[in-house]
């Protein structure tokens, strides 16, 4: 499975840039992936007018290469997405 991931800019400072993985995005091939980046890309961006695309465009990634999200036990059973 490949995902479309975009670096945006917060358009106030430039130099603040995140990778987003975009909705809708999901291909179960690179091909598909690729496709579809730049209408994918350009849509979100319509949507989000206080982020820019930091010039280097949308990138197809697959599942193995996306970063591993770290999970917390709040409470017995109940688990949280932490920002480490």
């Amino acid at each position: 499975m490949f995902h479309l991931v975009l670096a945006a800019c917060l358009a106030a400072q430039p130099g603040i840039c995140e990778g987003r993985l975009l909705p809708a995005g999901d291909a179960p091939d690179r091909a598909g992936c690729e496709s579809r980046a730049e209408a994918i890309a350009r849509d979100w961006l319509a949507l989000h007018a206080d982020l820019r695309a930091d010039g280097t465009g949308a990138r197809c990634v697959e599942t193995a290469e996306l970063p591993a999200l770290t999970m917390q036990e709040i409470a017995p059973g109940v688990f949280m997405r932490s920002e480490e």
